[in-house]
């Protein structure tokens, strides 16, 4: 019969068998995995049995040794709370072995705050780290490499909260101990230069993070060779940088250095090599290239499932970069599944109450509210945000984005009031934690430029939009999309205000870049030719427009293919173009084509559907068509009063021309009706104690005399009638 020890012997062996020193464990597969746990459950059953029965430190050491084997493959797979428990274990054995001060005994502390921070919960982990530091701080000979390692550790604790300052603060502790003591040319020293350029990279400093990264490279060239997987790591660092700048080729080619090397380190199945799959697809995502996107996700997502597994935290990054390609391509069936397979991952592995969870939630609301579900928008937001608030604090540049992205909603909706607000609230967390010269503020600025433009104050849009590009050149550049983007929106604010002239000018800034930057065939090039289209059909000059919005729609039939929202978006805008020609029929055509694939993808309940349905209406209406023209209205009207809201700002055209039909059939009473509707929206979104004649009251009045009423009772009336609607827009 095998004796205990050789029991244990027999548990080190199959342990380290699985979890092969310097790899993540799991390469081979799930099945690997799932021998992997029975072993594991196994081996703890017998190392337990074996502290009971046998009082040898010697031995009491190699079970401690054994359950931090075992705890360091549960981490690999993500089983925090197996990890949690036999690290625990450990640091008991430790303990009674070793003392509570001793450097081991740090270490292990320093391991369980690890564990913590995976799993997001960061005051768990500040408190194990704090544990090991004070700990470190009574040991007579200190271990540099260990001081240092603890600073960054907590640094990069910091810096996953948003508290930049606070990282900086502790990077800046491990500093002198990487410089002076370990030397310039050590490992952990390029650790620490990484780490600080992270931290600016956050901050939005891009060109300190190079500078630091580049810092690093210097040293991991001269200290490894060069197929070292941290020389792969620091190229994929400074590829980010270029990205992030626009500089897509010099990213495309930092990503595929960093590739070569670990391709033959580890050579494909690896999920470090996963990895740079997943960023070279977001790159090419990035680009416009959807198709070249999907395919580099799907690699990583194939080998990242064989060597982690589905249910693993960065299998349900990938599933959720999927959905995010999806959803550009309008592909909103698909985009829902791959973001709620990533959060059943997230929910299943971290709980509800995790930043990881909270940003699948983000991303379903996202998806919904471009399907114009604004309701399930809200409701998903409003999930995000209390995670966010409960687990990041108020102070987080995440908290903020949801701040923002709500705004978003509001917008839509016709709330352009409640949309600032919502801005406004993460603005100033992005000022406070961000300062004002960040991409992300400039962000802020630009959104709520945009709702300020939404309700006509052209003035303060043009200030606030001048004040993100001038972020924006000063981090970003003056060739980058977002500067481009920053060129549109002024472009878009002079066009409202009827300069035409400084429209095309600021149009074409913007098409110049876009140009340079992503080519010709990609869809913000695309959306700046539409622009471009819409000041000269506002200049009545229609062949121009024409010309330019077939321009811009063959780029998104050859990009995004002919079933995209977007193609609809340039079918409505052609068919626009010809109404105002006066040409019934090519109009028809043209609306009919967007309807269809708006109807298909979108579906009949999304408001730009109804827009096209109503559209198709107001043709039928010029051609004298009444009765086709109010069956296509009040089809268009259910989906915008029920996705809109009887108050939104575009509800007053459509109870105007809905009205106009019913009185050109001379049923003045629904006629009157749709006019004080239309006249109650104008109020409730025009300046207050706007005049009354300043709103569709005059055609209120027609259909009151035509009833044969009373023109002395018209006033009071009118103010009666008036006053009941805003109850009815509830």
């Amino acid at each position: 019969m095998m004796n205990n020890t050789r029991w244990l012997d027999l548990c080190f062996d199959l342990i380290d068998g699985y979890v092969p020193k310097g790899l993540e464990p799991y390469n081979e597969g799930s099945h690997i995995r799932r021998k992997f746990q029975e072993i594991a459950n196994h081996a703890v059953t017998v190392a337990e049995l074996f502290q009971l029965r046998h009082h040898d430190e010697n031995e009491h050491g190699r079970v401690a040794d054994l359950f931090t084997n075992t705890a360091f493959g549960y981490n690999a797979a993500a089983d925090y709370n197996a990890t949690l428990i036999l690290y625990k274990k450990s640091l008991e054995i430790l303990k009674s072995l070793l003392g509570s001060k001793h450097q081991t005994v740090s270490n292990m502390c320093s391991n369980i705050g690890l564990v913590y921070q995976e799993q997001g919960d960061y005051e768990h982990a500040l408190e194990w780290y704090r544990e090991a530091v004070s700990i470190h701080e009574t040991l007579p000979n200190h271990q540099p490499d260990n001081a240092a390692s603890l600073c960054i550790n907590i640094a990069v604790l910091y810096q996953e909260k948003g508290e930049y300052e606070d990282a900086l603060e502790w990077l800046n502790k491990a500093l002198p101990i990487c410089e002076d003591i370990l030397g310039k040319q050590h490992p952990i020293t390029a650790t620490a230069y990484s780490n600080i350029a992270l931290v600016h990279r956050d901050k939005g400093d891009y060109a300190t993070a190079l500078s630091w990264y580049n810092k690093a490279l210097v040293i991991r060239k001269e200290i490894f060779d060069g197929n070292h997987p941290a020389m792969a790591t620091t190229y994929s660092h400074i590829a980010d940088i270029y990205k992030t700048w626009g500089r897509y080729e010099e990213s495309l080619d930092l990503y595929s250095k960093a590739l070569a090397i670990r391709e033959k380190i580890f050579e494909t199945q690896h999920p470090d090599t996963a990895a740079i799959y997943n960023n070279t697809a977001s790159v090419y995502q990035d680009m416009g290239d959807c198709e070249k996107a999907l395919e580099w996700f799907y690699k990583a997502l194939a080998i990242n499932e064989k060597s982690l597994g589905a249910q693993h935290p960065v299998t349900a990054s990938f599933y959720n970069n999927i959905a995010s390609v999806y959803q550009v391509l309008g592909d909103y069936k698909n985009a829902l599944a791959w973001n709620y397979k990533a959060l059943t991952i997230r929910e299943k592995l971290f709980g509800e109450q995790h930043p990881a969870t909270a940003e699948s939630y983000d991303n379903l609301a996202a998806v919904y509210q471009e399907q114009g579900d604004s309701k399930k928008a809200l409701e998903w937001y409003y999930k995000a945000l209390s995670v966010r608030e409960d687990t990041l604090g108020l102070q987080h540049a995440d908290t903020a984005s949801t701040y923002s992205n709500m705004a978003v909603v509001f917008q839509s909706q016709g709330e352009y009031d409640k949309a600032i607000e919502w801005n406004n609230k993460g603005l100033r967390i992005r000022e406070d934690i961000l300062g004002t010269q960040h991409p992300d503020t400039a962000t802020s600025y630009n959104n709520i430029g945009v709702s300020y433009h939404s309700k006509g104050d052209y003035k303060a849009a043009l200030e606030l939009q001048f004040k993100a590009l001038a972020i924006r050149e000063q981090i970003l550049g003056v060739h980058h999309y977002d500067t481009a983007m920053s060129y549109n929106n002024i472009a878009v604010a002079y066009y409202s205000m009827h300069e035409y002239d400084k429209a095309l000018e600021w149009n074409h800034k913007a098409l110049k870049i876009n140009e340079q930057v992503f080519g010709e065939k990609h869809p913000n090039t695309s959306t700046i030719y539409s622009n471009i289209a819409n000041v000269y059909q506002d200049r009545e000059e229609y062949d121009n427009a024409l010309k330019w919005y077939h321009k811009s729609l063959t780029i998104r039939e050859e990009v995004l293919g002919v079933k995209h929202p977007s193609v609809a978006s340039s079918y409505h805008s052609i068919a626009n173009v010809y109404y105002l020609k006066s040409d019934s029929k090519n109009a028809l055509e043209w609306y009919r084509k967007a309807f269809a694939i708006r109807k298909s993808v979108l579906g009949l309940r999304h408001p730009s559907t109804a827009t096209t349905c109503h559209s198709m209406g107001s043709v039928y209406q010029e051609m004298g068509d009444y009765s086709k023209a109010l069956e296509l209205y009040h089809m268009a009207l259910e989906t915008q009063e029920s996705t809109l809201g009887k108050k939104h700002p575009i509800m007053e055209n459509s109870y105007l021309n809905i009205a106009y039909s019913y009185y050109a059939l001379d049923d003045y009473i629904n006629a009157r009706d749709y006019f004080c509707r239309a006249a109650v929206v104008n109020i409730l979104n025009g300046t207050p104690n706007r005049p009354l004649s300043e709103s569709p009251i005059g055609d209120v009045y027609e259909c009151y005399i035509k009833l044969g009423e009373n023109e002395e009772h018209f006033e009071d009336w009118i103010m009666k009638r008036v006053a009941t609607y805003p109850e009815w827009c509830e």
